[in-house]
């Protein structure tokens, strides 16, 4: 008796649904149609929280957000890299932008 193999994708549903699941950064760094807008839905929310933490004022808070993004599309390429999920990742930029910020301030007072 012979088994006959499942296909891995069985049809062309299937196939956009595994192009979905790949990383946004990924698909940054391939300047792929849709990633930055599927980036900001995924993670505009945990950026300006981060930012807004640690942020003087909302003004404050939505230039962080930007100076993060800039900086996720900077190190997109990076996130293959490291063993941790997107949202890790998010957080790693962002909290190495605070760093930064933080250290560029004191030198400069």
């Amino acid at each position: 008796m012979q088994v006959q193999a499942e296909p891995f994708i069985t049809s062309a549903k299937e196939s956009d649904d595994i192009v979905e699941k790949r990383s946004v950064f990924a698909r940054l760094v391939e300047n792929e149609t849709g990633a930055v807008e599927d980036c900001l839905k995924q993670h505009g929310n945990l950026v300006w929280a981060i930012a807004q933490k640690h942020a003087g004022s909302a003004a404050d808070a939505e230039k962080m957000t930007e100076e993060i993004f800039a900086d996720l599309w900077k190190y997109a390429a990076a996130f293959g890299i490291n063993t941790c999920d997107e949202k890790e990742f998010v957080a790693l930029i962002a909290y190495r932008y605070l760093l930064k910020s933080k250290k560029y301030q004191a030198d400069v007072r």
